[in-house]
């Protein structure tokens, strides 16, 4: 009906008219796909308006859409059945530049070609399904890591479970020094690997830089006399009794993780309002800022060598390397050095101290250290109380690959 679509509309524009003018582009394609070519061009007139009063200039590329839009839409006012009148470059740039929108803005209801249009929408649907499925899922494992991680502290409290991270012999400035060193040298390689043309090799240069600088660090204990026996149980690298039950206690790490991670997601919306009612008034058509990895942009690529580079890099090297260096060698050099305090206190400085230093190094800004200090959080109460990093590792590495190919599925879709 028609209260029903206008109900839709007020919905779509509050959820998609907003940002940079890709955004809002994207927003006139459902408003012409909801409303008709009419009210499409209507709504291209109004942003053309905004654009004005806010004195802000579309880039070149930015023209150009509007203008393969506008061109579209006047030819199905026409028209409603004849194909877009736009050359091949237009159509390419539509389909580049607004993705699957673009595409669903040249197949029509009323168009000729019905086999493309449904082909769009049933990429729709399966994304729907898609994120309907993930969002049941999440809540569902939310839910069973909620009851894992309260009993984990009721445990813990009344002493019934203790902690798998046993005093070291080791002086804690050794553990220090090297978690500095895996530092200075993951960065230096990092910068080093800048002046190296790999191509589409690159990310699997960054996967060498995460190991070789890890395997740098390990080496400092060892050469200040540390038995390398010593190095793997302080560090967690060690395989316990029941090894075969460490993936189980990983997928537990990461239910237990999920709680928490909510709870940084709050905080972490409460600091983007409250940022920008500090901000003031901002330009309306930048882009939302919110927290976002850069390697985001890189999966966006065509190129599939490029998304198994990354889900090497983001599912085996980072969960890896992260997880020795953080809740291995930095967790044992913070609990050692604060074993003098009580317990408690202890834990808690460990854990606030090593998350808060794993969430700064992320790329993701200040807005994103409450989400990575809350998976961070999680993955130190299972080395906490487990001992070793192997289930804080798969946790990781489920994390980071879940994420990763849920963002190519929706790109690709």
């Amino acid at each position: 009906s028609a209260a029903e679509q206008q109900t839709l509309l007020a919905q779509l524009d509050d959820a998609m008219n907003v940002g940079d003018p890709l955004a809002r582009l994207r927003f006139v394609v459902m408003v012409g796909e909801f409303a008709g070519p009419q009210r499409a061009l209507d709504e291209l007139r109004e942003l053309r308006d905004k654009l004005a009063e806010a004195d802000r200039q579309l880039t070149p590329t930015e023209q150009h859409l509007a203008d393969a839009l506008e061109q579209v839409y006047r030819g199905f006012v026409a028209a409603p059945a004849e194909p877009a009148a736009l050359d091949e470059a237009q159509t390419k740039l539509l389909a580049d530049k607004l993705g699957w929108f673009g595409r669903l803005a040249l197949a029509p209801a009323e168009g000729r070609d019905q086999a493309a249009r449904q082909k769009l929408l049933g990429a729709a649907q399966r994304t729907l399904l898609w994120g309907g499925g993930a969002m049941f899922v999440a809540g569902s494992v939310a839910l069973v890591g909620l009851v894992l991680l309260v009993t984990i502290l009721i445990l813990a409290g009344n002493g019934t479970l203790s902690s798998g991270v046993i005093p070291s012999p080791i002086p804690p400035g050794i553990y220090a020094e090297a978690f500095a060193i895996w530092m200075f040298t993951f960065v230096l390689f990092n910068v080093a690997l800048l002046a190296i043309p790999l191509g589409d090799l690159k990310m699997l240069g960054v996967l060498a830089a995460q190991f070789c600088s890890m395997l740098l660090a390990l080496a400092w204990p060892r050469f200040r006399g540390v038995p390398w026996r010593v190095i793997r149980h302080d560090a967690g690298i060690y395989l316990p009794r029941f090894a075969w039950l460490e993936p189980l206690r990983g997928l537990a790490t990461y239910a237990l993780s999920t709680p928490i991670l909510g709870v940084g997601l709050v905080v972490m919306l409460i600091l983007t309002q409250a940022k920008g009612l500090l901000d003031g008034p901002t330009d309306p058509f930048a882009r939302p800022d919110v927290p976002a990895h850069p390697i985001v942009e890189v999966v966006r690529s065509e190129n599939p060598w490029m998304f198994w580079q990354i889900l090497l890099v983001a599912a085996v090297g980072a969960p890896i390397v992260e997880e020795i260096m953080f809740r291995g060698v930095l967790y044992r050099s913070l609990r050692d050095s604060t074993r003098s305090r009580r317990v408690l206190t202890s834990i808690i400085l460990s854990m606030g101290v090593s998350g808060f230093i794993f969430a700064v190094i992320h790329p993701q800004g200040w807005l994103g250290i409450p989400v990575l200090g809350a998976l961070a959080t999680g993955f130190a109460i299972a080395r906490e109380w487990g001992g070793t990093i192997w289930p804080s590792v798969i946790a990781h590495a489920f994390n980071n690959g879940m994420v990763t190919v849920l963002l190519f599925t929706l790109f690709r879709q």
